[in-house]
């Protein structure tokens, strides 16, 4: 239940105006009858005790002759209204957290219509387009930087796109295997032609460090086996990914940390407990990236094995079953990835040769497997050619091409898919426009991704601006974000967007309810605006409804919504300007 209010509070798709508006006025309908109804069932005492005029309530089937007088006002009698309006509001949430088409929603096209649309297998051209690349970040040298180097230059020249482009290069170094395609749907494993691994715990022992809190040793830990010879080797990427309620923090030698709500289990150390403060993923396995989702995290170690943990009640765990872990467990594959990123209920992944699988829910056919079938085990992506970057939305997903070209499918009300329609698509459709991304985000209900010369472009929802463009106006085909403003790096919440320019400095737009955009405001903005505060970051990343970056000298800084501590600060309080993170 707490999962699916914290959706509604962080999801403008859940969260629309027009939607609370009706939830609260049939909320307190409910409790104006459930008042009236307890009355009735309690006979007055007097004339006095009458709690409505007697034309409405006669007093024992009677209409009293003589005057009204003041009423008297039993809270016995408040608590069943406060009981039912408190019920009605949680069901109204809880219904708004099932992803169920909106009223207000346009085109939206129902999940078992889905089982009529064509496959639309997309095959790449042969010829492979040369990506130059947006500008890398080039940091000045500042006085908080030089105190930490001893006087010495310090520069950072490191961007996320850079780091993805890498880990494609190496990947592409082994051509993909040739796909075979069939109109029939493909089965629960695409992975059919390597073993399947079955789940597997992963916790580590209880570690040293005092932060670390140590998950309960029920079960024995896996014996995994000699390393493949063959097993990529994935670089370490030291960042922070913000999640829908959580936050987690890769460090540079390979340990985790997470903190924030953990309902479901998504900080991974073994509990349940909402942490304030960062503590240590309880995992024994050297991890190179990870990325968080709503109420679920997954990771992918310097081997390639994909680890997952917290929610999983549609599969996007990868775990073969539906359980929810408070602990790291294996994907239920062989596959090795490069890359692996969660959406709302769903996680896709690309593995050594550039194939694209996800799993979990699959409504509205996020998973892009040509169905609406929900998933657990890791499945390939309907397509011809290899992604080199991936972004599962909450209802959408969106990938980039070996080429740069980019794709999505999925839900499409409101044009997040990009190919010019409201159609939901159930296999990738190629974007509009024929322009050449590095880098992609898929939020709530829009999209947003980095050409390859600095310019972002966005499209689907803006009803908070969170193109980067006229608010209120959607688009089903990409529009500029900032007009001739260049970029290096990207990243899309729930509904805003951040991007970090050439010289590390952080600008968000969009919906701003609770800081996220960290301009020391609660405005929404309809163009990047500028997050307060002299840093220069060197990562930036966006979702749900806060926001995470790294600075220059290796400071780590959060803004935004803090109800369940996702910030680090050790308080509870929404932040609208960034604030540090608690040390571990």
């Amino acid at each position: 239940m707490a999962a699916f209010l914290a959706v509604a509070l962080v999801d403008a798709d859940l969260a629309s105006p027009l939607t609370w508006i009706v939830i609260l006025l049939v909320a307190g309908a409910a409790a104006a009858a459930a008042w009236y109804a307890s009355a009735r069932l309690e006979p007055p005492e007097s004339i006095d005790d009458r709690p409505l005029p007697p034309l409405i309530y006669p007093v024992r089937g009677v209409v009293q002759e003589e005057e009204i007088r003041p009423r008297r006002l039993h809270v016995r009698r408040l608590i069943p209204a406060v009981v039912v309006f408190v019920l009605a509001v949680t069901v109204g949430a809880i219904l708004q957290g099932r992803s169920e088409p909106l009223p207000y929603a346009p085109g939206m096209v129902a999940a078992d219509e889905l089982r009529g649309l064509p496959a639309q297998v997309a095959v790449l051209d042969t010829t492979t387009v040369s990506l130059a690349g947006p500008p890398e970040i080039v940091l000045p040298v500042t006085s908080d930087a030089q105190s930490a180097s001893d006087g010495a230059e310090f520069y950072v020249q490191e961007t996320a796109a850079g780091a993805a482009r890498e880990l494609a290069e190496a990947a592409e170094t082994e051509p993909p295997a040739a796909e075979t395609r069939s109109e029939s749907p493909p089965p629960e494993s695409s992975a059919s032609d390597s073993p399947v691994t079955p789940a597997a715990d992963v916790r580590s022992e209880p570690q040293p460090e005092p932060a670390a809190v140590a998950a309960s040793s029920d079960e024995p830990a896996p014996s995994d086996g000699a390393v493949e010879t063959d097993a990529p080797r994935v670089r370490t990427i030291s960042a922070l990914h913000p999640g829908g309620t959580h936050t987690c923090f890769v460090s540079g030698d390979g340990s985790a940390y997470c903190w924030g709500g953990n309902e479901s289990g998504q900080v991974g150390d073994g509990s349940r407990t909402r942490r304030g403060t960062p503590v240590r993923v309880n995992i024994d396995a050297l991890l190179a990236l990870l990325d968080a989702g709503m109420t679920h995290t997954c990771a992918v170690d310097v081997n390639g094995r994909g680890y997952c943990w917290g929610a999983n009640a549609d599969g996007q765990l990868g775990t073969g079953d539906p359980s929810g872990r408070a602990h790291p467990v294996r994907t239920a594959t062989a596959l090795r990835f490069t890359t692996i990123r969660t959406g709302l209920a769903h996680t896709c992944a690309i593995d050594t040769a550039g194939r694209l699988y996800c799993w979990g829910a699959n409504r509205d056919g996020r998973l892009g497997d040509g169905t609406d079938v929900q998933r657990t085990r890791p499945t390939a992506v309907t397509f011809g050619g290899s992604f080199r970057t991936v972004a599962p939305g909450w209802h959408h997903t969106c990938a980039i091409a070996a080429n740069g070209s980019a794709w999505c499918w999925g839900r499409n009300d409101s044009g997040q898919v990009g190919d010019g329609t409201t159609q939901s698509r159930a296999a990738p459709a190629s974007v509009s426009g024929g322009d050449f991304f590095t880098d992609i985000g898929a939020g709530s209900a829009h999209t947003c991704a980095l050409r390859n010369d600095g310019a972002v472009l966005c499209w689907g929802r803006n009803e908070y601006g969170q193109l980067g463009s006229d608010a209120g106006a959607s688009s089903t085909t990409p529009v500029h974000a900032g007009e001739s403003m260049r970029f290096a790096t990207l990243s899309v919440g729930s509904v805003h967007t951040c991007a970090l320019d050439v010289g590390g400095i952080a600008y968000c737009w969009g919906r701003n309810t609770y800081g996220q955009l960290g301009d020391g405001s609660t405005d929404d903005r309809a163009e990047p605006t500028r997050v307060v505060g002299n840093h220069r970051f060197v990562s930036l990343e966006a979702s749900g409804a806060h926001t995470c970056g790294i600075l220059a000298g290796g400071g780590r800084l959060c803004w935004g919504l803090n109800m369940d501590g996702q910030l680090g600060d050790g308080t509870r309080v929404n932040r609208s300007r960034p604030v540090g993170v608690a040390p571990w």
